[in-house]
């Protein structure tokens, strides 16, 4: 795998970084420099939503599992020697639990999949730690309209 094939996928336009000493850049750094530099030591790294695998190269977890149900972005991770499985989180049934999960910007995805909060109870059973939710702010997201109330939207807007 080479840069360029990291470079070609197009979606999101927010997961750009550099294979060679693994540097984010634009909005991944942006992102990255958001969140506690604890939360990626631990022994069990879960990935849900890996997209192009960054987060899951750059947890320093002594074991680290990804999922994603995109196959250009499987295919893209294995060839980055990232543990990944083409599952939706509905669909994953992990056999041991992780101190460390990772959402990264796909907590309205795994709303829709899962048919709404069920997710949240799912998430809980396989988790002894840490978990890092990154979402989209505002209340523009197209799977999210409809779920909070009109004064909810007002305080956040």
């Amino acid at each position: 795998m080479s840069q360029k094939d990291i470079d070609t996928q197009v979606y999101p336009p927010n997961s750009h970084y550099t294979l060679d000493g693994l540097i984010p850049s634009k909005l991944l750094k942006e992102r990255l420099d958001l969140m506690p530099h604890k939360f990626w030591v631990g022994k069990r790294f879960l990935d849900i939503g890996c997209n192009r695998g960054f987060f899951s190269l750059y947890s320093k977890c002594e074991y680290k599992e990804a999922i994603e149900v995109d196959p250009e972005n499987v295919k893209l991770c294995k060839s980055l020697g990232i543990n990944v499985t083409q599952v939706s989180f509905r669909d994953y049934n992990p056999d041991k639990k992780f101190d460390r999960i990772f959402i990264g910007n796909a907590m309205h995805y795994l709303f829709r999949e899962c048919g709404g909060w069920e997710w949240i109870a799912k998430l809980a059973t396989i988790s002894t730690g840490a978990v890092l939710i990154e979402a989209p702010t505002g209340m523009d997201c197209k799977d999210m309209k409809n779920v909070f109330s009109k004064n909810l939207e007002q305080k956040f807007n």
